[in-house]
């Protein structure tokens, strides 16, 4: 289906932004909790992995003292 013809792009700019927005939010929310559920290590490579910041996977690297070689370490 050519993307014209879906229903969000039918919605007027303002109301589609709001849209965005309360979508945002919700994954945000179910990002947190599914962070709750993991170890330590893994939610915070998660959390640092997705912020696509050097200095956050810099950051979390020296927090966990991980070299290249191990497998938690982010690039």
């Amino acid at each position: 289906m050519a993307r014209d013809n879906r229903y969000y792009a039918s919605i007027d700019a303002d109301l589609s932004n709001k849209v965005d927005e309360a979508i945002s939010l919700n994954l945000i929310c179910e990002f947190y909790e599914e962070l709750e559920n993991d170890d330590d290590i893994d939610a915070d490579r998660k959390w640092a992995g997705l912020s696509d910041m050097p200095e956050i996977r810099e950051g979390f690297n020296k927090f966990y003292n991980l070299t290249p070689k191990d497998d938690e370490y982010l690039d």
